[in-house]
């Protein structure tokens, strides 16, 4: 075909997209495969949206694109950036997420989430191994947890998504990245495709970082928070050790069935003591959660329990009662 006193060779190339054999007519001098290779479903890989010795650029000074080209490593980079350690699930295609499907035979819509637990439960404990540490079994739940919560709202959205939490030496985050691709022929998007990749990673900070934040926790108090797992609600009564070194008895806190809180009076509770004494019970009921200690409150005697209290992955005093823990 002559143009412009010029002769322009043309081949038609038969390109995979959605399962389609498409006849594409393109610039055959321009097009190679250095660097992408054909997925068995249809598409390439990332393509070369850069030049190779050799290439042979277009009339304008440009390359002709050609391949597969996605914004998907670069994200990637993103989210590994910073000191992350990320443990990256397989793609999940566009078909699939709308689905809801995040691997074989495991979809969120399924009546049964175990399948779905167990997938993302295994990312979580694949990063986990990978840290040159020990981590406490209160902290693996509350980022399996974390990670379900983002994961799902991720794939349910067809959107990306985040969610981080800074535990007392650890950062963590769960989500995952929509990416998105083109499949050119000389210059022309003959398809395009998107999909998500889920993660999950975490991050240790330094010990010089995380000692000034324990000093500083330490020196002005632990926050208390208290979690109601009984099926009722309950009233809490506390005694602590203020940061003056003077004992006060508060309440009443009362909690709805399988809430928790940070308590406050007359400002957020807080205490450098390890040692509590607590009374609760379950308005209306005789039920009670007491010990032999008495303790006056507003006129009335209690017979509170004396419990010593490690500080949770937060780094905060950390209570819970349950129907039968009495």
């Amino acid at each position: 075909m002559i143009k412009n006193n010029r002769i322009v060779k043309l081949f038609t190339l038969s390109i995979v997209t959605c399962g389609i054999m498409l006849p594409v007519t393109m610039q055959s001098s321009y097009a190679h495969t250095k660097c992408k290779r054909k997925f068995p479903w249809g598409g390439w890989t990332e393509g070369c949206p850069h030049i190779h010795p050799g290439d042979t650029p277009s009339p304008g000074g440009r390359p002709i694109k050609t391949g597969y080209q996605t914004n998907k490593f670069e994200l990637k980079r993103q989210v590994e950036s910073g000191g992350w350690t990320v443990s990256w699930a397989d793609d999940i295609s566009e078909t699939d997420a709308i689905n809801g499907v995040v691997a074989g035979g495991v979809s969120i819509y399924s009546a049964n989430p175990s399948p779905f637990y167990t997938w993302v439960d295994y990312l979580v404990n694949r990063t986990i191994n990978s840290l040159s540490r020990s981590t406490s079994s209160q902290f693996q739940n509350r980022a399996k947890q974390i990670a379900r919560q983002a994961i799902y709202a991720a794939v349910k959205g067809k959107s990306p998504k985040e969610i981080v939490r800074r535990f007392d030496t650890v950062d963590f985050k769960a989500g995952a990245i929509r990416y998105s691709g083109r499949n050119y022929a000389g210059n022309v998007t003959v398809s395009r495709t998107w999909g998500l990749k889920p993660y999950v990673a975490f991050r240790v900070r330094s010990s010089r970082r995380t000692s000034r934040r324990t000093s500083r926790r330490t020196s002005r108090g632990r926050k208390f928070y208290f979690k109601n797992k009984c099926s009722k609600s309950v009233k809490l009564l506390l005694r602590y050790k203020q940061l003056n070194g003077q004992w006060k008895t508060g309440g009443w806190w009362t909690f709805r069935p399988n809430k928790g809180a940070y308590l406050n009076s007359s400002g957020t509770v807080r205490s450098k003591n390890s040692i509590f004494y607590y009374y609760a019970r379950i308005p209306g009921t005789n039920y009670s959660w007491s010990g032999n200690i008495k303790k006056p409150f507003n006129g009335r005697t209690y017979s509170m329990k004396r419990k010593k209290i490690s500080p949770n992955s937060n780094g905060d005093w950390y209570l819970s009662l349950s129907c039968r823990n009495r």
